[in-house]
């Protein structure tokens, strides 16, 4: 069967980015991937957006995936490790091309 879109969890919207978590279901089993869309990239919000995935991290303890836009997107995955993401696996996807997939866990205290 495979996971299927289940629901979009709107996490932030703002002038200068949105969040959603896409919640996929294979049965019983649940996924959560992260999407941000950013529209204005400043320090200032790059700090707000650490800062709010901190928040969200310390809520739940679900592992939350994030899958580049593009095939080894340096750029990107320097964005991401600033939250705390770390590479997984590379993924094949739709469209044939293999993206890398990153893996977000919250920190054991």
């Amino acid at each position: 069967m495979g996971f299927e879109f289940y629901a979009e969890h709107e996490l932030s919207v703002s002038p200068e980015y949105r969040s959603v978590l896409h919640e996929l279901r294979d049965g019983a089993q649940q996924m959560l991937v992260i999407h941000m869309d950013v529209f204005k990239f400043s320090p200032s919000v790059m700090k707000r957006m650490i800062r709010e995935f901190a928040a969200l991290r310390s809520c739940t303890g679900a592992q939350i995936f994030a899958i580049e836009p593009s095939p080894d997107d340096a750029k990107w995955q320097r964005y991401v490790s600033h939250m705390g993401f770390e590479f997984l696996c590379r993924l094949e996807c739709s469209d044939g091309l293999y993206r890398r997939c990153f893996l977000s866990e919250r920190k054991r205290s």
